[in-house]
């Protein structure tokens, strides 16, 4: 190679990390101001600049190498060739520091770059967890439904939501405060998440109630999953401050049907929850994209949901039931709507 394209090479390199650095940070400051970059499109940006940053390093590093070599051939030629092998020596020494140089500031602003990626990823899992229960939040939740619709629609397969209420849980939080109504809800969330599939999300709808979105599970699997949870949560025990006391759980299910919408879908679940609390709870009820009726896994007859003025009477009536039963001396403790 002459000494010339030698040098032109060197100033090129040189010349290509000034401005591949300079493009990686001017990116990242540009859009990290933008109010309107979320956190997924900041991660998916800071992964573009670091396979940037990669390859022009693994580039530049072979780059370095070979000029390396021919920076050897030329001290060894200054001892024949005289003086003026002897200068673009010296000179391609110079800009090969200028470069190793430009090489450790890409490296550092590639750092700054995964740190960044690490911040942005922990504030994303913060932003979708519940605080109390550890399980994912409303926010995560309205995704994930979201991200199932579309590849149901795509794979024509089948998803279905369970909706869950704990019961006369405002009547726990009266009796036994409210730091007692968080452990049952921790401890809820973990009976409740201990027995599902891992594609299965168990998240913190609000307050006392708890969704699960099931893919590729139809309206009569999730509802035996429905029914296997309450009876789940039935048998366990809860221990607070050495209490012990039982709850139950209504639990309302339905299918999602082509075309729907996650909103829809959640609207179908939450009647038939409510059809199970105006039903006495403690049981679970389904959404079958027409009406809402109760499921029996052992194959009862199913019952219809009730209209009418018949709903507030039937919700009146058991809660009295359910007021009369916490009156007995040893019963479960109720615990409020």
């Amino acid at each position: 190679m002459g000494w010339v394209a030698l040098v032109t090479l060197l100033l090129a390199v040189q010349v290509l990390l000034a401005t591949a650095l300079g493009v990686l940070v001017g990116r990242w400051r540009s859009r990290k101001g933008d109010a309107s970059l979320d956190s997924e499109t900041a991660a998916e940006l800071l992964g573009q600049l670091q396979a940037v940053s990669e390859q022009l390093r693994h580039d530049v590093g072979r780059h370095t190498s070979q000029v390396s070599q021919h920076n050897k051939q030329l001290r060894d030629a200054a001892d024949h060739d005289g003086a003026m092998s002897s200068v673009v020596a010296q000179l391609v020494e110079h800009i090969l520091e200028d470069n190793e140089n430009l090489q450790r500031r890409l490296l550092e602003a590639e750092n700054r770059l995964s740190q960044q990626e690490q911040l942005i990823s922990s504030h994303a899992q913060a932003a979708s967890t519940d605080p109390l229960t550890g399980l994912p939040n409303r926010r995560a939740l309205d995704e994930q439904l979201d991200r199932r619709l579309a590849e149901t629609a795509r794979d024509n397969t089948p998803l279905s939501l369970i909706l869950i209420d704990i019961d006369h849980f405002k009547q726990l939080n009266d009796r036994h405060g409210h730091l007692a109504g968080d452990h049952v809800l921790r401890e809820a969330a973990e009976v409740l998440n201990s027995t599902m599939r891992d594609m299965d999300m168990v998240s913190r709808f609000g307050g006392e109630e708890f969704a699960i979105v099931l893919p590729k599970a139809a309206l009569q699997p999730a509802a035996h999953v429905a029914e296997r949870l309450r009876k789940l949560v039935d048998e366990h025990r809860f221990d607070y401050q050495a209490q012990e006391f039982s709850l139950t759980i209504s639990l309302g299910t339905a299918e999602a049907q082509p075309g729907e919408s996650a909103a829809s879908l959640l609207g179908r679940a939450d009647e038939a929850l409510y059809a199970a609390k105006t039903a006495g709870r403690n049981c679970t009820w389904i959404h079958d994209g027409q009406q809402c009726q109760s499921f029996a896994a052992d194959g009862a007859p199913p019952q219809a949901a009730v209209e009418g003025d018949d709903v507030q009477w039937q919700a009146i009536v058991s809660d009295l039931q359910s007021s009369l039963a916490s009156l007995k001396p040893g019963g479960d403790v109720p615990a409020g709507q």
